[in-house]
């Protein structure tokens, strides 16, 4: 592969999306994707994915936020001699003092703060940096896990085996961000394996407020990236968008091969290449056997007929080794992760709610004489509700979330 000539598009599809939503009239989330520009840049420092919430007043969330996402972004390909797990934790606490230095230099931006939830793609796997109660999800196949812990009241009474009564009261009460204090404690995750078809969700809590985690995981499940992000800010926002909505949906395509190891976190090459070479020398042997039986003493062949035999059993040995590998080996992990698990089969629960949603949508469209193009619309519809009669879940998901997306688009043009 050129080094100067990557296209990252063969190997991930991404999608972001930020919404004020329906209560605010700012918004004070941030976010930051930054991808290196080849693949030895790649190699040194991996691809970055920040969410960021602000908290504080009307422009001081904001501008945390956005501090804690641009340096970050600056950060990021800035050489270091630390480990790479280190060097996040370093860039994380960075962007802490920065923020907090601007905080105490202007009265109005006094113990401004924000979350910060990073995601950094490497060579060695997917490494988590986080403080807060925004969050990062990885779904592979049917299985989203959470990978990072909730620095909130709640989760921190739970942790501490302690059942507090006003729990639910201060349920949205951050322990831990980034800007009030000059000091940060940061959590490090990881490393992560990365697999071909696994999705990374990063989210604000404007996401996780109103939609499940099964839901999330169901609506990843059905589509790709952009559709999906798309879909879950709509989701939010029918559910009545109390706060600010920022996702970024992260697929993973394929391996990207560097030379000493692969953004699939290390797959052992050597495995592979042993299981090519049994195969290799079984066919040196099987060659042999049938030219010595051919042309000389059958019992010429016996030898090399043994020796492809023995070949034979360790070349399927080595193969089946090789196939079974589907968690890649990346070395001791750091932190608890995964922290909640959901299940993404798509159910008939989920099915109903969007149908339900749809049926609104319709009834609101209609009411206020939206111009859509009802014939076509009408189609859509009876196509969908014909999947979800036939108990095909999952394309039922995908159409009904479609669905939504397309009133909601031009319902917004009108």
């Amino acid at each position: 592969m050129d080094d100067d000539a990557v296209n990252w598009d063969e190997y991930l599809q991404i999608a972001s999306r930020s919404d004020v939503g329906m209560r605010r009239n700012n918004n004070q989330d941030n976010l930051c994707i930054s991808l290196s520009t080849s693949l030895e840049q790649y190699k040194k420092f991996g691809h970055l994915f920040v969410v960021c919430d602000g908290m504080g007043g009307h422009a001081a969330g904001e501008l945390a936020s956005q501090l804690a996402a641009d340096h970050l972004s600056h950060l990021h390909k800035r050489p270091a001699e630390e480990s790479t797990d280190e060097q996040l934790r370093k860039n994380i606490e960075r962007a802490n003092a920065e923020i907090h230095r601007r905080g105490i230099a202007n009265p109005e931006f006094r113990n401004m703060g924000t979350t910060c939830t990073c995601l950094l793609m490497t060579t060695a796997g997917a490494w988590a940096g986080h403080v807060g109660d925004s969050r990062l999800y990885r779904l592979r196949g049917s299985r989203l896990e959470q990978l990072t812990f909730d620095h909130s009241y709640t989760w921190e009474m739970k942790a501490a085996g302690i059942n507090d009564a006003s729990a639910e009261v201060f349920k949205n009460r951050i322990m831990r961000s980034l800007g009030p204090n000059p000091e940060v404690k940061v959590d490090i995750e990881g490393p992560f394996a990365i697999e071909a078809g696994d999705v990374f969700l990063l989210c604000s809590d404007g996401l996780t407020g109103p939609v499940t985690d099964r839901e999330l995981a169901q609506i990843l499940a059905a589509l790709p990236p952009a559709e999906a992000a798309e879909s879950l800010v709509n989701l939010a926002n029918l559910r009545g968008g109390p706060d600010n909505i920022t996702v970024i949906v992260a697929k993973y395509l394929r391996t990207i091969e560097t030379g000493t190891s692969s953004l699939s976190g290390g797959r052992h090459s050597s495995s592979g290449l042993g299981m090519l070479t049994a195969w290799s020398i079984l066919g040196l042997f099987v060659i042999l056997a049938v030219v010595l039986g051919l042309f000389s003493d059958w019992t010429a062949a016996v030898a090399p007929g043994i020796a492809a035999l023995v070949s034979l059993i360790v070349a399927i040995w080595l193969t089946i080794r090789h196939s079974s590998r589907s968690e890649v080996s990346v070395g001791p992990q750091r932190g608890k992760a995964p922290y909640t698990l959901s299940s993404g089969v798509a159910s008939i629960e989920v099915v109903d709610k969007l149908r339900d949603m749809v049926v609104e949508l319709v009834e609101l469209a209609k009411r206020e004489v939206w111009v859509l193009d009802w014939p076509s619309i009408d189609a859509q519809i009876v196509e969908v509700k014909d999947l979800d009669a036939k108990k095909q879940f999952q394309p039922a998901i995908a159409g009904y979330c479609r669905l939504i997306n397309h009133l909601l688009r031009r319902g917004k043009s009108r």
